[in-house]
């Protein structure tokens, strides 16, 4: 694997990484490394924020049993499931791949023009993915800024639709497994401070706090939350 600016190897994280719940794998992707090992060089971002996105009413059943969800959360995401999320008003063929494997990738197209990375998480067979909205970079700069030659060095990353152009990520990566090169998670350095809150530009379920950051990163695009988590 990918031997950079860290010391030593750079192992991917495996699926069973992603196969809990899409807000607790989201927090946990905080601190992570997105490497895409590409032919003129790796490219390798630290994420520093994130969201979840889940299914349509009663199609995410472990939720009824998490006790470490706000009672109003538990209750709308398994009674109203998540009119934001692409998955929320049943299976097509665009959002099937969010009922696959944990740790498959969901890439699409927004306003016609930007692509973002999602990670599918949780059991198979159940609908739901965390969308990388934010990183750091840490490894391959000058060729983040050729994909991206107007942007600032500190906006490059900030936002999903960035982040995904800078990577040099399309739609075409959707459906492979994000757990081996060329495009894959790696261990990184868990955020001191995680601050949650709601999602941003969606629509439908906007109040949900399903908006993860880490607090203290310039690279976190949009208004930062207020409330802190506790540390883990």
């Amino acid at each position: 694997m990918w031997i950079g600016r860290l010391a030593g190897p750079v192992e991917p994280l495996p699926a069973a990484f992603f196969a809990e719940d899409a807000d607790r794998v989201a927090r946990r992707l905080l601190g992570q490394l997105l490497v895409h090992e590409t032919p003129e060089g790796p490219l390798v971002a630290r994420i520093v924020e994130t969201e979840a996105y889940f299914g349509p009413p009663g199609t995410n059943p472990q939720l009824k049993r998490r006790r470490d969800l706000p009672a109003e959360l538990r209750r709308e995401l398994w009674e109203a499931g998540d009119p934001a999320s692409h998955a929320g008003r049943g299976q097509t063929a665009r959002s099937a791949v969010m009922w696959g494997d944990p740790g498959t990738a969901y890439v699409y197209l927004i306003y016609g023009m930007y692509e973002c990375l999602n990670v599918v998480t949780g059991p198979e067979g159940e609908p739901q993915a965390v969308l990388l909205r934010a990183a750091e970079p840490v490894e391959g700069l000058e060729r983040m800024q050729a994909r991206r030659p107007k942007a600032k060095a500190g906006d490059l990353l900030k936002g999903p639709g960035r982040l995904a152009k800078a990577f040099g990520l399309s739609r075409a990566l959707t459906g492979t497994p994000l757990t081996a090169p060329p495009v894959y998670f790696a261990k990184g350095d868990p955020p001191r401070e995680v601050a949650v809150g709601p999602r941003v530009n969606v629509v439908g379920s906007e109040h949900y706090p399903l908006r993860f950051i880490e607090a203290a990163s310039p690279h976190v695009s949009g208004a930062r939350p207020v409330r802190k988590l506790p540390s883990r």
